[in-house]
């Protein structure tokens, strides 16, 4: 393929002169993209520079026991009630994890103290990062 040169890039309606050009960003700067496709939210993408990367700090996820991580999952995936079993997230829980009743609440107390879940004991954000990607 052959290079069309600053005077292509240039030149069109669609390509304002400058367009092409490369800014660096300043150093303790972010670059925050929203970006769409064609009329789809494809989300946010950060640009910072490449000397800077490792000092960012990311928000780590916090440390769940295995009944707590259980919780989550059946809450985030699960109805509260359903076919007429009104506690269906802990009757499937124990179901398929036999985790005990004692067991459930203690890990449902233990979430609302760290945030997880909310005094209706429904997903907080930070909860439902956890578990992402995951089903029940």
């Amino acid at each position: 393929m052959i290079d069309p040169g600053p005077l292509f890039m240039a030149s069109g309606p669609f390509n304002p002169r400058g367009a092409s050009e490369c800014v660096p960003i300043p150093k303790n700067t972010l670059v925050v993209q929203h970006e769409h496709f064609q009329g789809h939210d494809m989300g946010l993408r950060v640009l910072v520079r490449p000397d800077e990367f490792d000092t960012l700090s990311l928000p780590i996820k916090e440390e769940v026991n295995e009944n707590e991580h259980i919780v989550l999952l059946a809450t985030s995936s699960l109805k509260s009630s359903y076919a007429g079993i009104s506690d269906y997230r802990f009757h499937e829980a124990n179901r398929k994890h036999d985790i005990s009743r004692e067991d459930w609440n203690k890990a449902v107390a233990s979430l609302q103290d760290k945030g997880l879940l909310n005094k209706a004991k429904a997903i907080t954000t930070k909860g439902r990062n956890i578990v992402e990607g995951e089903y029940f």
